[in-house]
């Protein structure tokens, strides 16, 4: 990749990261362009020629929010945590997130953008699903999940 396109992709992760931490702040509706623009320090023609629009801005935060939270939770369950603690880390961090953006961004993309949701929706149950097995049989080696327990119970 050429330093342009590190640059550009830079730009497009520090909005991203910026519109994340603002929309958790103070919600979705409430924040504007120039407030994400400002915050990654950028302009915000470069916000517009990154994402379009506010609404393809959100989706990109979810997808992204949605792939972070994919990683930390292979790497739970990937560690040498016990089971119980893995478990306890991915409970606690969904209630965490849930409590950070307050169900607002979230709940406003699923409601008003189809292909969203289908896009999260996709990821989580490729993703999770197999991490969820996965989980589920360590548990099971380690007796602390009854065997007869069936991964779509």
């Amino acid at each position: 990749m050429t330093s342009s396109g590190r640059s550009r992709e830079s730009k497009r992760a520090s909005i991203l990261r910026c519109a994340r931490e603002l929309f958790a702040l103070h919600g979705f509706e409430r924040v504007s362009i120039a407030e994400i623009a400002a915050r990654a320090h950028v302009s915000p023609a470069t916000v517009y020629n990154h994402f379009g629009t506010k609404a393809n801005l959100s989706r990109g935060v979810v997808e992204d929010l949605v792939l972070v939270l994919l990683a930390r939770y292979r790497d739970i369950i990937a560690s040498d945590l016990p089971f119980e603690a893995k478990l306890e880390q991915i409970v606690f961090d969904k209630t965490q997130v849930v409590a950070q953006y307050q169900g607002g961004l979230l709940k406003t993309i699923y409601e008003t953008d189809p292909s969203i949701r289908e896009l999260v929706e996709g990821l989580w149950r490729e993703e999770f699903d197999r991490l969820t097995l996965s989980l589920l049989e360590e548990g099971r080696r380690q007796g602390y999940v009854a065997p007869d327990v069936s991964h779509g119970a």
